[in-house]
């Protein structure tokens, strides 16, 4: 706040007011605040946000491992179906099993990219 060029004694009362105003005005918008506690309030949020930024990037990491085992843990079991059918392995009690396990590692891969996806819209978005 500055004080008006005027001396307060030639200042008349409409003034006068207008200055007690702004002064009380100054004080309710500052009052308790230093420079010290702003700083530190800022830097308390700085590191906030860092903290969050690392514990996002090391979900994103590991959504991203999570996502390659599922993916190669599909293709091994769809490697294997196949070689199975290559060799002419039509047996139900060999060949179902082996469907199956390559279903299910396709439905996990299925769910490993959409938690990846996920990660990656929070990460964006943070």
């Amino acid at each position: 706040m500055t004080l008006p060029a005027k001396d307060l004694h030639t200042m008349n009362r409409a003034e006068l007011a207008a200055l007690v105003n702004q002064a009380l005005d100054h004080v309710e918008t500052y009052q308790g605040v230093s420079q010290g506690d702003a700083y530190g309030r800022g830097i308390k949020f700085l590191v906030e946000d860092k903290v969050q930024l690392g514990l996002a990037k090391e979900q994103m990491e590991a959504a991203g491992r999570i996502f390659r085992q599922r993916e190669r843990e599909a293709r091994r079991d769809t490697d294997a179906l196949a070689r199975q059918s290559l060799r002419g392995v039509n047996r139900l009690e060999v060949m179902n099993p082996l469907k199956q396990k390559a279903e299910a590692s396709q439905t996990r891969l299925q769910g490993g990219r959409l938690f990846l996806h996920t990660e990656q819209g929070l990460a964006v978005q943070s």
